[in-house]
């Protein structure tokens, strides 16, 4: 009898495979296989799949020693193999360590590894290195093949002649040209690629607290968590309003000692044409000469002083701290703080006594968004028309901010960006919802029998949900769930912007008592905000 038994290998090649009655072994060595079904690299959940022609291969056998039920098979499958192996699949692979001028390993830098073409320079992928500064990128004879004219194949003889560019930090570290990809070493590359990629611009062997760095929206990380749309990426959808902390971290000097300057700088995208359009979301990016400094910011919390003998003490800034170009200046900073007895003195602010906060500032949005402009239509008498949508209605608004670090010494036009985010939703408008009784609409006091007609609109860009219910003082008496009232969810979909109609409600069989109708709308605002909830009240006698 064969006895059989096979488990899913982890992300790092361990496994744990038992073989219990049901599986019919009864001692004696083991042929171990390993079975790819899917390309290497693609890691992705609809990956490519090989089907019938999944590779399986015999790698070594096993025999458990002595009376021992449970051992150990380690296997390193060498390198010449494993490109063999790449080679019948049509894959290649880059592996490569990303160094810091002091040979320690860099995370999270952003690698791009590109062929040098005769006419063009051919992406090949990217990746982002682990906690060790190693990355690895597959990819297909396609991606360095690829040129303008597909019945042209430039890529002659052998492999890609590969380069590389290195991001770290919101900077370019580390930067080749197709020179470099002519290079011996580097020209005609096989299915394996192997190298070592050191910045001279970045040295790791300081304190972490030392590097200046803008990571968050809130709790959202800039690089990952926000989508192109600016939106955030958790499935949600969110949009932010009013003050939004903006999130890092900054020394208050050069390792020399000199001061540091922070700021931000922000745009708005723009639609076709000029003009907001409700109906679509702004496409047109703002240019250089669009950003403008952010000089209105909301109290923020940047962090605390701490002197012995005194009590810790908070440091916030507010728009009195930016100077005119919207940079914010810590060191030297005059704070106030006072002893357990109450005595006061005034410090300034140094890396001696100062210890960082999160928040780098918190963005006052409503500076940069403008007015709303939407409005409800109304009758000749100028009353609401509760079933129609607003005219005109509220756009998207999307800005990109830029983040820049500066010698407190350097004019605003000679530094450099330190972070930029492409694209993120400000809005900071009312939800535009209106409930109404048509059989009221003459007579706010007349008496209600047989049924009602619930006038509505909800409208907003980034409405998260909205319904209509009818109560009385014991609780809801009528919703979706036994009526035409509305009760609507945006489901993913960032289209959605509310409803509006008239609802025919039979009330015949409720009892003599006060009703309300209530309609109730939120936003999909992070941090979340209260329902907006517009009623009127009908009585049955």
């Amino acid at each position: 009898m064969i006895a059989e038994s096979e488990e899913l290998a982890g992300e790092d090649g361990s496994y744990e495979v038992t073989f219990g009655e049901e599986s019919g072994y009864e001692g004696g060595p083991l042929q171990v296989d390993i079975r790819l079904t899917h390309l290497p690299g693609d890691d992705s959940e609809d990956g490519v799949g090989l089907g019938q022609d999944a590779v399986q291969l015999t790698i070594g056998y096993f025999t458990f020693e002595g009376e021992e039920n449970s051992g150990e098979f380690d296997y390193r499958m060498p390198e010449n193999f494993y490109c063999k192996l790449l080679e019948s699949l049509g894959r290649w692979v880059i592996c490569g360590h990303v160094l810091s001028e002091d040979d320690e390993g860099l995370a999270g830098a952003e690698v791009q590894a590109l062929d040098a073409d005769v006419s063009q320079d051919d992406p090949i992928g990217t990746a982002t290195t682990n906690s060790a500064g190693r990355f690895l990128i597959y990819y297909t004879k396609d991606d360095f093949d690829d040129t303008p004219v597909s019945f042209v194949e430039l890529e002659l003889i052998g492999g890609p002649d590969c380069y590389f560019k290195v991001d770290y930090a919101g900077q370019r570290i580390y930067d080749e040209d197709q020179a470099d990809g002519r290079q011996q070493g580097r020209e005609n590359r096989g299915h394996c690629t192997c190298v070592t990629l050191r910045s001279e611009e970045v040295r790791v062997d300081v304190d972490p607290e030392d590097t200046p760095v803008w990571t968050s929206v809130y709790e959202f990380d800039i690089r990952t968590d926000l989508t192109s749309e600016g939106y955030t990426a958790d499935g949600n959808h969110h949009v932010f309003g009013g003050a939004v902390p903006l999130r890092g971290n900054v020394p208050l000097t050069t390792s020399s000692g000199d001061p540091l300057k922070y700021r931000f700088l922000a745009a708005a995208w723009d639609w076709p044409g000029g003009s907001p359009t409700a109906s679509t979301p702004p496409s047109v990016p703002p240019s250089k000469s669009d950003f403008q400094p952010v000089t209105d910011i909301a109290r923020t919390r940047v962090g605390t002083v701490i002197k012995p003998g005194f009590n810790p003490e908070p440091v916030y800034i507010d728009d009195d701290d930016l100077d005119p170009d919207g940079f914010v200046t810590l060191q030297g900073k005059s704070v106030k703080i006072q002893d357990p007895s109450g005595s006061t003195q005034t410090v300034s602010l140094s890396e001696d006594n100062f210890v960082h906060a999160l928040d780098l500032i918190r963005i006052d949005t409503r500076a940069l968004t403008p007015d709303p402009i939407a409005e409800f239509q109304r009758d000749g008498d100028g009353d609401v028309l509760a079933d129609q949508p607003p005219s005109p209605r509220e756009p998207v608004r999307r800005y990109r901010l830029r983040f820049q670090v500066f010698e407190e010494s350097a004019a605003p036009d000679k530094g450099t960006d330190d972070g930029t985010l492409d694209s993120i939703v400000f809005d900071n408008t009312p939800i535009m919802a209106y409930v109404d009784l048509e059989q009221l609409a003459n007579d706010l006091c007349a008496e209600i029998s047989g049924s009602v007609d619930v006038e509505y609109t909800a409208d907003h860009p980034h409405l998260k949900n909205f319904d209509v219910v009818i109560k009385d003082n014991a609780g809801t008496v009528h919703d979706d769930t036994d009526t035409s009232l509305p009760d609507q969810e945006y489901n993913g979909s960032t289209s959605f912007r509310g409803g509006h109609g008239t609802e025919n409600v039979d009330v015949s069989g409720d009892d003599p008592c006060a009703y309300e109708v209530i309609l109730r709308a939120r936003t999909r605002h992070h941090p979340s905000r209260g329902p907006t909830t517009p009623n009127i009240l009908y009585r049955i006698c």
